[in-house]
């Protein structure tokens, strides 16, 4: 066998490898099963807090695997050394600022905020394997991988709904315990209150974040594969829009529909944004800032809505922390931890939650130092990367503004990453093969 052939063969099977390790990730995404650890971290004036409880995820088994192989290959890569000197030069100022905001987190004593640097460097990590192996997001067994996750959390969540308990609980991909309604999301049908169904989810606006956005995805990829329609197609499709339906989550339902403009007028819009990156970001920017605004001025309209009420507290909480800590922030995962401090609620049962708005929750964690390290990001990304990060932020668009789980919950984060690493392989195979009506 020749060297040329040989290497060849080796890349071939590092890529089946890596199609393997995504396809289970993408299934593992709403999977809530981990291994908890550092309870003590997660209690705020004595009242336990899940967001603050460290987790080590079964996905991120999946990950380190994934980094792993991705290390491997980099440190047996011909000149690497030679290649991160010239990237250390060409991102010297990145680099620094980065470093700024790792100290800053290091140097906090609450092991929460440690414990959000090391998630946002392993997200940041995974996102920059995705866009490097981005044409093997676009196969068979990705497709396959979409079709069953979104079966199997519809058939899961039909079971919660129709009979209002879990499966078989916690040991089942991390399945909520539903056994008791305290504390579960519910709403009223016909009169009575019915517990909406979480799928393998820490929450129904997950899951349904989820099913969303696979379910477009999977349509992005049946069209560009050119898959023939088929009864297990049409179940694979229908199903999850059901499952949509149950969960009653308005943030997805308008995420689906930007999700379905983007399929019809796509083309049109790409075009655009080619030409206008800086002004679609920046008005993206705009909009996730200005949702806040209108909460305020509407909840005067619906004094008695919880969810406006609530929404409106944890904002007001987020510009008291900017106000006051305007250059560093409160520190990563650190929102929940000085809420009491800024929040006057008149509930009587306590909520510590961050706020559901990811601007307002980024500014107020990381301050000036943030901004400025997302600015030195955005100038140096590639443009090819710079659409993606648009597209995606336009898809994401309700939920970035409405909630919070994007950058707070494992699936959320893993969910945004997967997002740009598929938008960017699928703009790609659109490039070479000319598809159109397409993101």
């Amino acid at each position: 066998m020749s060297i040329k052939h040989k290497n060849k063969t080796i890349s071939h099977t590092w890529d089946s490898i890596y199609c393997l390790l995504f396809s289970i990730l993408i299934f593992l995404i709403p999977s809530n099963l981990f291994l908890k650890f550092g309870e003590s971290s997660a209690y705020v004036n004595g009242m336990f807090v899940d967001y603050l409880l460290l987790k080590f995820y079964l996905s991120d088994v999946i990950i380190f695997i994934i980094l792993g192989l991705s290390g491997w290959e980099i440190i047996h890569h011909k000149q690497v050394s030679g290649k991160i000197k010239s990237w250390v030069i060409n991102n010297k100022w990145l680099l620094v600022f980065s470093l700024l905001l790792l100290v800053r987190q290091l140097v906090t004593v609450n092991l929460i905020s440690i414990w959000g640097a090391i998630k946002t460097l392993e997200m940041l990590f995974l996102a920059q394997v995705l866009i490097q192996k981005k044409q093997l997001l676009i196969n068979k067994m990705v497709i396959s991988s979409l079709q069953l996750t979104l079966i199997f959390q519809s058939l899961l969540s039909f079971y919660q709904a129709y009979f209002q308990k879990h499966f078989l609980g916690f040991i089942f991909l991390g399945e909520p315990i539903l056994t008791s309604p305290i504390g579960l999301a519910k709403t009223t049908i016909a009169g009575v209150e019915r517990i909406l169904p979480y799928g393998t989810t820490a929450h129904p606006n997950i899951l349904a974040g989820v099913i969303g956005i696979y379910l477009f995805f999977l349509l992005q990829l049946i069209k560009i594969e050119k898959i023939k329609p088929s009864l297990p197609t049409l179940v694979t499709l229908m199903l999850p829009l059901a499952t949509l339906w149950l969960t009653r989550s308005i943030s997805a339902w308008l995420s689906l529909g930007i999700m379905v403009w983007l399929v019809f007028f796509g083309q049109r819009f790409k075009n655009f944004l080619n030409t206008h990156l800086n002004i679609l970001m920046l008005s993206l920017i705009f909009v996730i800032f200005f949702i806040p605004v209108l909460i305020h001025l509407g909840l005067p309209l619906q004094p008695n809505n919880l969810s406006l009420s609530r929404r409106e507290i944890l904002n007001q909480a987020g510009l008291m922390m900017i106000f006051d800590h305007p250059v560093l922030g409160v520190g990563l995962n650190n929102f929940v931890v000085n809420l009491e401090q800024y929040a006057i609620t008149k509930e009587v049962v306590r909520f510590l939650q961050p706020v559901h708005n990811v601007g307002l929750l980024v500014v107020s964690q990381t301050g000036i130092l943030g901004m400025i390290w997302l600015i030195v990001l955005w100038k140096k990304l590639p443009k090819q990367i710079k659409v993606s990060l648009c597209l995606g932020g336009l898809i994401l668009l309700p939920i970035l503004s409405l909630d919070h789980y994007l950058l707070t919950i494992q699936t959320g984060m893993l969910l945004l990453v997967f997002t740009i690493g598929i938008i960017r392989a699928t703009n790609q195979l659109v490039q070479e093969r000319g598809v159109k009506r397409s993101i």
